[in-house]
């Protein structure tokens, strides 16, 4: 029977127990006593002996000492939507085999809404650094901004994913795996024209990142290409990282109940500023797709829910976690070459009920 506290089992437990040197003992639980000419026998005795008080082995302190513990971090804003689940999967995918484990970690919520300097946290920071992360893999974010260039200057391989500031002075030498979302955009607006719609207003979040400049401009882009006229009433931006009802309600009554002239469809900056809108809009009386319809960008698990059927656009997420984790072993393996730029393109549709009657 296993001693009910492991936690006290060590090589020196065991080689009490059976009166041999913990050299011997360590020899065989690495799988080195044939090499030290260790007896069948006496390995026996040991493995038993190891596996009866419960002895686990501390692969953290084994891993320090070789110099590598297979640790990276995950820094996300917030586990919500199924978007950090889908790229820690396709991470893990490549990570695995390697030996590699993620730390999955999230930023300070409080830090992020209000924009303040904190980032990340110094205990969070302190605990990457402490624990000797071998890197970190993070969707960036504004308030984190500081504590990104002190993990560069402590020689912490880092690379972005998702998308990237707008402006990256200070970070140029990150490495970034993002989703080509420019042809994606357009892909979204293009089929609302084609569906009929003429009158198409805006939604979007101002993250300080370029995906947000980026879809933005392609709503622009496909609106001048379509002869159709730019409303400026109709380009909304709500506050990032939060999505109140009541303030998205004030931002759209001006649209619904004060316009003459009333959109026939929203374009959102993504899946989940989509959802919300439609919330928003069943608040009001308004009926989604009969009054207007709605797209959005990602293809977030929650948007295939038979309740909400979602039309979007997929992001490739998987395939960005894949690559994420493909590029910090190209940082590790050929330093002198970093950083690297990826972008995964993808501009797949997925029409559903919120833009077809």
């Amino acid at each position: 029977m296993a001693l009910k506290n492991t936690q006290g089992v060590t090589i020196n437990t065991i080689a009490g127990h059976l009166g041999l040197s913990s050299g011997t003992v360590s020899y065989v639980l690495s799988g080195q006593a044939k090499k030290r000419k260790i007896s069948d026998a006496t390995a026996l005795r040991v493995k038993q002996t190891a596996d009866r008080l419960g002895y686990v082995p501390n692969q953290w302190a084994r891993s320090l000492k070789n110099g590598k513990t297979g640790a990276v971090s995950l820094l996300f804003s917030d586990l919500m939507g199924g978007w950090a689940h889908r790229i820690t999967q396709g991470i893990t995918d490549i990570f695995q085999p390697q030996g590699y484990t993620p730390i999955i970690s999230l930023y300070d919520r409080s830090e992020i809404l209000t924009a303040g300097l904190g980032g990340i946290g110094k205990h969070q920071m302190d605990m990457i650094l402490q624990r000797r992360d071998e890197g970190v893999l993070c969707h960036p974010t504004f308030a984190a901004r500081a504590d990104y260039i002190r993990l560069q200057r402590c020689g912490v391989p880092l690379v972005f994913i998702g998308s990237v500031f707008d402006d990256m002075a200070g970070l140029e030498n990150v490495s970034t795996v993002t989703w080509d979302c420019k042809s994606a955009a357009e892909t979204a607006m293009q089929h609302l024209i084609d569906i009929g719609k003429k009158r198409i207003a805006f939604f979007g979040v101002r993250h300080d990142l370029h995906s947000d400049a980026i879809r933005y401009e392609a709503y622009k882009k496909i609106l001048n290409d379509s002869d159709l006229h730019l409303n400026d009433n109709w380009i909304l931006w709500g506050p990032p990282y939060r999505f109140i009802k009541e303030e998205v309600v004030e931002l759209m009554r001006p649209l619904f109940c004060r316009c003459a002239e009333k959109p026939d469809a929203i374009f959102a900056i993504n899946d989940a500023v989509a959802i919300g809108i439609m919330e928003v809009l069943n608040s009001m009386g308004i009926s989604v797709p009969d009054d207007v319809a709605v797209i959005g960008m990602g293809n977030l698990d929650i948007a295939r829910h038979e309740f909400i059927n979602l039309s979007t656009v997929r992001e490739p997420i998987e395939e960005i976690g894949r690559c994420a984790a493909e590029t910090f072993f190209d940082i590790l393996s050929k330093p002198d070459q970093a950083p690297f730029h990826r972008k995964i393109c993808c501009n797949e549709l997925k029409m559903r009920k919120t833009t077809s009657k």
